[in-house]
Formats: C-alpha cells, sequence, structure tokens
C-alpha cells in the first residue's frame, strides 16, 4: 500500500474517533453512564436516538466491566500492573478510574496515532482538571505525555518496531500483569497485522490479557448494512470477513498460543452482566420502542478475552468473565432443518410496523408503518396498499388513513376488519378504535368510538399487543404503553357495541407481561400465544394455550419435547396442527430467524425450514414484517399453501435506515396439511 493511500485510509479511521465521542458525551449526558470528563473532548454534545444510547451504553458497560475487574484482581494479587490502550482515541477511562481510586498501583498507557495523540494532548492542556487528575508531567512533548501513572505514546499499531523503540524509551514492563484493550480498533487493522500485533503481545508479556471489543456476524441483512456504512465513510472493516464469528476470533488468539480464549456477544453480556437494578435504570431513561434494533446490534458486536501466561493460573479469565457463552459449533438446542426457496414477487412494499389484513380472492390491504415517500424521504405513512397476489401481481394505493405503528388490525369477515391501538411516536397513541370496510376502492369506517372511560382508554392505550377474533369476540392480550410499562392484561371487545370488559383466567400459570408476540387461534377452540419481550427485556419463548370454558377462559402451559426457541417480533400462523412461525428476534445464538418454525401443537416437536443466504444486493430482514398464509387457491387452483411475507427492516443502529425491497413467497403446501 502506498504511504499516501495509507495516510488517508488512516485519517478516515482517526475521525471514527471524533464520531463515537459525540455519542459517548451524549449518553453521559443523558445519565446512561457516569464520566463527567467525556464532555471536555468535544465542543458540542448533541443528543444521540435512543438506540444510539443504547448501543453506546452496552459498549460501555462492556469495556468498564473489563477494566474495572482486571483492577479488582489485581488489586487482590498487590502487585503493580498496567493497562495499555491499543488505539485511545478520545478515551477517558484513566480518568475516571483514576478519580475513583481504582488505579493505585497501576500504569494506565494509551496508544493511538500521532495526530490523535496530539490533538488529546492539547484538550488535557485546555483543562486544569484534568491535569489536577494527572498530576505531575515528567516528561512532555506535542505528542507524548508522561507521568508517575499515565502515558500517552504516539503510533501506529501495525508498526511494531515503533512500538519496541517506544517500550525501551519509556520504560514499560514486560514482566507486569498487563490488560490490553481494544475498542473498535483493530477492526480497522488487516488481518495479517493485527495477528502480527496480537502475536507481539503473547512474546513480550509475561503476563497478559487482551480484551477486544469489535463487530461480528456480517453475512446477515444487518451485518450487510453494518458492513455497507463503514464501507460509505471509507473505514471498512477490515477483519470481519476473516474472523466472522466468535470462534473464528477463538481459533486466531489459539493459534498464536494464548492458553485462555473466551468470547461473547453483548446480548449476552446484557443478560448475565447486568443485574436486575441496573437494567431497569436503564430502560427508565427514556421512551424506547427500536427493540428488533437493539437486539441486532448487541448480537453484531462481542467481546473476546485471550489470556497468555502467568495470568492464567491465577485464574484471571474466571475471575473477570464468571459468564461466557458456549462455542457457537455446539448448539445446545437440536434443530432438524430443511432448507427452502424464497420467491420475489412483483410487488415493492417498503415500509416496516405496518399492519396487513386478508380480504377475498387473495387480496390484502397493507396499512401504517414507517417507510419510503414518493420522493423517497422516510417518514410514518398514512397511505393503504391494496395489493393483489394472483397471477398478475398488483399493488394500488387507496385513501389516506391514521399515520401509525405497530397497531392490530384484525379481520372480521371478507371486507371488514377491526383496528385498534397503534402509536405516533412511543410518547402518543390513538385514542378511538373501531369496525372499517373496504369497499373495493377505500376503506371506510362502519363504527368507530373514541376512548372515554378509564378502561377504554386503557384498551388502546398500547402498541405492540395482539387482538385475534375467537368465539365473535376480539381477544386482545400485553402491549406497551406510554409511561413505559409493558402489560400482562387480557381483554374482550364485543364486536357489536364495541364494549370492552377485562378477563381475568383460572389454570396452572398467569399471565406475564410481554409484547410482539403472537397469538393465533387454534380449530376454533383455543387460542395459542408464543413468545414475546418481557419489561426487562427478557424473551420469552412460553407458549400458552386459551381456551373459554362455560364462560371462564382457562390458561395453561404447553410443554415440548425441547423447549421452543425464544423469540419476540415474528408472525404466526396455525393451520389445523401445525403453528408457522416467521422470523422474529432470538438473541441466544442458538437458533437462526432468517427461518420458519414449524411447530406441531399435538406432537409437541419443532422443525425449520431454512431461507437462502442472504443477498448483499437486497438482504432481508424478517422482523417488522407481516405475514399472510393464502390456502384458498388462486383461480383454476384447488388450493394453495403460498405464505406471503410483506414488508419489514429497520432502523439499524447508526448504520442507516434499511427497508425490505419487495414481497416474498414461499411454497408451503408441501410442509403443512392444508385440508
Amino acid at each position: 500500500m502506498g504511504k499516501k493511500l495509507k495516510n488517508i485510509k488512516d485519517i478516515t479511521v482517526q475521525e471514527t474517533n471524533d464520531s463515537s465521542i459525540l455519542s459517548k458525551a451524549s449518553i453521559t449526558k443523558l445519565g446512561y453512564f457516569d464520566d463527567p470528563y467525556l464532555s471536555l473532548f468535544t465542543t458540542r454534545v448533541p443528543r444521540r436516538a435512543p438506540l444510539i444510547h443504547r448501543g453506546y451504553y452496552i459498549r460501555a458497560k462492556a469495556i468498564d466491566h473489563s477494566l474495572r475487574s482486571f483492577l479488582e484482581c489485581c488489586k487482590e494479587l498487590n502487585t503493580p500492573h498496567q493497562i495499555i490502550s491499543l488505539g485511545a482515541g478520545f478515551d477517558t477511562s484513566y480518568f475516571r478510574l483514576k478519580e475513583n481510586g481504582l488505579l493505585k498501583n497501576c500504569r494506565f498507557i494509551e496508544i493511538d496515532f500521532e495526530d490523535v495523540m496530539r490533538r488529546k494532548i492539547a484538550i488535557i492542556r485546555q483543562h486544569q482538571v484534568l491535569q489536577d487528575i494527572i498530576g505531575t508531567f515528567k516528561t512532555e512533548s506535542e505528542n507524548s505525555l508522561e507521568s508517575d501513572d499515565y502515558l500517552i505514546v504516539p503510533c501506529d499499531l501495525t508498526d511494531l518496531k515503533k512500538l519496541d523503540v517506544f517500550m525501551e524509551k519509556f520504560g514499560i514492563d514486560c514482566n507486569l500483569p498487563s490488560l490490553f484493550f481494544s475498542e473498535c480498533v483493530l477492526t480497522y487493522v488487516d488481518l495479517k497485522h493485527s495477528k502480527n500485533l496480537i502475536g507481539w503481545i503473547q512474546k513480550r508479556f509475561q503476563q497478559a490479557a487482551v480484551v477486544i471489543y469489535e463487530q461480528i456476524r456480517p453475512d446477515d441483512a444487518f451485518g450487510y448494512v453494518m458492513m455497507r456504512h463503514f464501507d460509505k465513510i471509507q473505514s471498512p472493516l477490515r477483519r470481519i470477513k476473516d474472523l466472522f464469528t466468535i470462534q473464528k476470533h477463538r481459533e486466531v488468539f489459539e493459534a498464536l498460543n494464548y492458553s485462555n480464549v473466551l468470547g461473547f456477544d453483548m446480548n449476552f453480556f446484557y443478560e448475565h452482566y447486568l443485574d436486575e437494578c441496573e437494567k431497569g435504570r436503564m430502560i427508565r431513561l427514556e421512551l424506547f420502542d427500536e427493540f428488533e434494533e437493539w437486539h441486532l446490534k448487541c448480537s453484531h458486536y462481542c467481546i473476546i478475552a485471550a489470556f497468555t501466561g502467568l495470568l492464567t493460573n491465577c485464574n484471571l479469565p474466571a475471575r473477570m468473565f464468571p459468564y461466557y457463552a458456549p462455542p457457537e459449533d455446539q448448539p445446545p438446542q437440536p434443530l432438524s432443518y430443511t432448507p427452502t426457496t424464497l420467491n420475489e414477487e412483483q410487488l415493492e412494499v417498503k415500509r416496516f410496523g405496518h399492519r396487513c389484513v386478508q380480504l377475498t380472492n387473495n387480496q390484502f390491504l397493507c396499512m401504517g408503518g414507517f417507510g419510503v415517500t414518493p420522493d423517497g424521504g422516510h417518514k410514518r405513512l398514512n397511505t393503504g396498499l391494496l395489493i393483489n397476489s394472483n397471477d398478475v401481481p398488483k399493488c394500488t394505493q387507496i385513501n389516506e388513513l391514521d399515520d401509525v405503528l405497530y397497531n392490530s388490525i384484525t379481520r372480521l369477515s371478507d371486507n371488514r376488519f377491526f383496528v385498534l391501538g397503534g402509536r405516533k411516536s412511543p410518547k402518543t397513541t390513538i385514542p378511538k378504535y373501531g369496525i372499517f370496510v373496504f369497499d373495493g376502492n377505500l376503506v371506510c369506517p362502519v363504527v368507530t368510538k373514541d376512548a372515554e372511560t378509564q378502561e377504554e382508554i386503557m384498551v388502546v392505550s398500547r402498541w405492540r399487543h395482539s387482538a385475534v377474533l375467537f368465539k365473535g369476540q376480539i381477544l386482545l392480550f400485553g402491549g406497551v404503553t406510554t409511561d413505559n410499562r409493558t402489560l400482562n392484561d387480557l381483554w374482550c371487545i364485543d364486536v357489536n357495541g364495541l364494549t370492552v370488559r377485562k378477563i381475568s383466567t383460572t389454570g396452572d400459570v398467569e399471565l406475564f407481561a410481554r409484547h410482539s408476540h403472537t397469538m393465533s387461534v387454534w380449530k376454533k377452540e383455543n387460542v395459542v400465544v408464543y413468545g414475546g419481550l418481557e419489561h426487562s427485556m427478557h424473551l420469552s419463548n412460553q407458549m400458552l394455550l386459551l381456551s373459554l370454558k362455560d364462560g371462564e377462559y382457562h390458561i395453561k402451559e404447553m410443554k415440548f419435547q425441547v423447549p421452543l426457541p425464544k423469540r419476540y417480533a415474528h408472525t404466526s400462523h396455525v393451520v389445523n396442527d401445525t403453528m408457522i412461525v416467521v422470523g422474529g428476534v432470538d438473541t441466544s445464538g442458538q437458533f437462526s430467524t432468517n427461518e420458519i418454525l414449524l411447530i406441531d401443537l399435538i406432537g409437541r416437536t419443532f422443525r425449520g425450514l431454512k431461507f437462502p443466504a442472504c443477498n448483499p444486493a437486497s438482504p432481508l430482514m424478517f422482523h417488522n414484517h407481516q405475514s399472510l398464509l393464502l390456502t384458498r387457491g388462486r383461480e383454476g387452483c384447488e388450493k394453495e399453501g403460498r405464505l406471503l411475507v410483506v414488508g419489514g427492516g429497520g432502523n439499524c443502529f447508526s448504520f442507516g435506515t434499511h427497508f425490505n425491497r419487495c414481497v416474498v413467497s414461499l411454497d408451503l403446501s408441501d410442509e403443512i396439511k392444508l385440508t
């Protein structure tokens, strides 16, 4: 690589520091993370979106846990130690940790490009509070700084000869317990040079721990959007195509003679390393409604920790990281997969958070959601689409409706449906409900009702709930509210008078609060509830059976031979004794959500239909979508088993908004019994 080209690429990587420091400063201002020094390294603190806040929050907590647990272990060993930040940028961990009294007997060393370190030192000189924390400067230049416990080193991490020179110059002791950490840094270094650096650490340092935070899983839809973003800002992820899983990261360290290597993604970290009190505190900070993208972001970032030398003898790996994920090549739950084929229909529906309802003759309406406007903009949509899925697919725009997300639309008869709930923003719900009809050209209200009584207001003030037509009435369950609550209430709505009634249940299990679950009617006698997301962000794999007997609603849990996958933001259909579950989000890493689950409700078993590998040119996200199962058959067909997946996508962290390009279909007629 020419020197000029390398300098240009180095500059674009350095610019990622400037962007991330703004996001880090924003999370401290909002109370996600306590670090009063971050704001000193930026001239402004723009307020980021809640999804950005959560992403940087989990990043900050993971790095902070790594640093604090290492320091705690070294304190117990009562020996001098050091922390070395690889590609430190404007990181303020030194100031935060020292002010909290955690750096006694510890030297904190920061290494980064010369230009970055020069700017950092200039900022330190501008703020007396930072200089007071550092104490007396032993040596100082334009691009390096040294005190008794703090050292700034200007060096390209790929230049190991220069690193050796600085090691000698500043007396860095290779025999001390040493923690190296890289926070989204080595990801911008090619595999060859990053392996050279990791190998150099293993050879030079007698007691080393290396902690890396960076991206993984580039080969699904979210991963493609993520990769495209970094390519666009000219900071491509240089290692991810080789180190695309946690296991691949492990193999690199093990090949370089690290004796203990572990890793996990950020969903695992959130679940196992944050206590319920801290989770609750974070959840209460802001209204939030991008759960799927939060979990997907967390599944695409990981912590890798590797240990070598004497540190492995003092049980440091287990003390720093007492919980870790099992290797990816040993899934703890078996699942039989059958490959399947997806077909692109000639129907473009670029929206998510919408709802679809089936009409007659393989027509359906698509209403609401967030999507693409005719001029290419993105906003909540108040236009509906009439989609004809017969031999000549056709999509026709119909009249204006409410621009609402995550409501429920329940089919009553061929062209009549019941509409309730949804939101404009997490602060604004729709204060009415009612029955509508499609007359062939327009969606028209038949009877609607403004929510006036306390019970009616409770019923309508929700979204991400589920509703079905059961025994001639609407059955409604769960959802989230504008005051950040997750609901566990069950309601019955009379479709004639639109009266509402809260339902109590009997049985051996209680309904726990959840949202983004599904309800499906099974043979007209039962309602099956599957999955969902709890207020604490725990995913559910619970399947409940709700039945009406002698005027009472009875509920019981359906147990399976092998536990069902945890799942939310999916769609589902029941045909005879088979539940079809389409997509959704699963944070365990044990199951793909790029799939269909076929659940045998009688035999209590399940298997999967695997979608083809993601197409980088047109990636598909199977969440925030809708699905329709066509069983009536087109003209000339006695029966049909096509499943249509309509829309889907989301705001992919800071990487951009993705919309599935077109409707896709697959033939399930050989997989399920239609009669």
